[in-house]
């Protein structure tokens, strides 16, 4: 395995661990499959979205969307399998994962892992800046393309999905199971509504993802501050409206076991509103908050101050 040795980045000093060694990060190299697969929707959702626009297609585009990068990445990955911020039933965790992977960021065990490696190093008290975020935003898009070792320090995956089947199966499989709703799409409104349903929808979440990660660590404001850590987030208002509530993100650094981001009346969450649908309807339970967990270590709130990356 190849490695490299991190110093200084944008404005960073020299990245250390948490005994205050020198921090030797493995290298990264490109995830051939993923650089593809982004590559070409966004060359075809530019070629073929202008020719088959309508507003059936747009409001398709709307609903895929949130069903994929809301319902399944935000509320089904992200808060509930990997914050553990609420429970439910396995048929709709499974539902959710399979949502998720139709989002076409990866799969569930793939997810958690590069979720995991980033948390690492931005939870370290100098850490190197593998994401860009005191770089450019193209940069930071760029890192979303790479494959990275899982760093021995970073918390694992852990056996309940990794090694659970059907999750292993949405991993194995990836960007294959677009190609049955593909077809759905086909059979419901032709090749427009693969375009828009499928093709564009992908373009857009990926951007909105990244969008979230770097400009979610680089611009906004917070209203903690988390001593020892290299990024603490940013609540970012354009993103918190338009990215499901992962735009309040400082929040979320503060609550990271919290399904609810938006903390103030008008920071709206639409995973936390759809979390809530789920709850009134039986079908979620012990749904975490601000109010009845429990706050990141080292946090403290502070007057709510606009910050960009980079400036302490």
């Amino acid at each position: 395995m190849a490695w490299m040795r991190v110093g200084g980045v944008g404005g960073l000093h020299d990245a250390t661990s948490p005994s205050g060694s020198e921090l030797i990060v493995p290298a990264s190299r490109p995830h051939i499959p993923n650089l593809a697969a982004v590559v070409l929707v966004h060359v075809v959702a530019l070629v073929y979205a202008p020719r088959t626009f309508s507003l059936g297609a747009l409001a398709l585009l709307v609903v895929t969307v949130y069903l994929t990068a809301c319902v399944g990445w935000s509320v089904g990955v992200h808060r509930c399998i990997i914050h553990r911020s609420f429970e439910c039933p396995r048929w709709l965790r499974y539902a959710l994962a399979y949502l998720s992977t139709l989002a076409g960021i990866g799969g569930p065990r793939y997810t958690f892992q590069s979720h995991n490696t980033r948390d690492y190093y931005q939870s370290l008290p100098n850490g190197p800046d593998i994401s860009g975020y005191h770089r450019s935003f193209l940069y930071s898009y760029w890192s979303l393309l790479l494959r990275r070792p899982h760093p021995a320090g970073a918390q694992p995956v852990p056996d309940e999905v990794a090694n659970d089947p059907f999750l292993r199966f949405l991993d194995r499989t990836n960007l294959l199971n677009q190609i049955p709703v593909a077809g759905l799409l086909y059979l419901l409104g032709g090749w427009d509504y693969v375009v828009w349903g499928g093709i564009v929808r992908l373009a857009v979440v990926f951007d909105l993802f990244a969008s979230v990660n770097y400009f979610c660590h680089a611009r906004g404001y917070q209203r903690f501050r988390i001593r020892g850590c290299t990024e603490e987030g940013r609540n970012n208002v354009v993103l918190g409206f338009i990215g499901m509530g992962e735009g309040w993100h400082n929040n979320h650094h503060a609550y990271p076991r919290s399904a609810r981001m938006g903390m103030a009346w008008w920071e709206l969450d639409l995973g936390y509103i759809t979390i809530r649908l789920l709850q009134a309807a039986g079908l979620a339970w012990n749904v975490k908050t601000p109010h009845n967990t429990e706050l990141r270590d080292s946090v403290t709130r502070v007057a709510i101050r606009s910050t960009i990356a980079g400036s302490r």
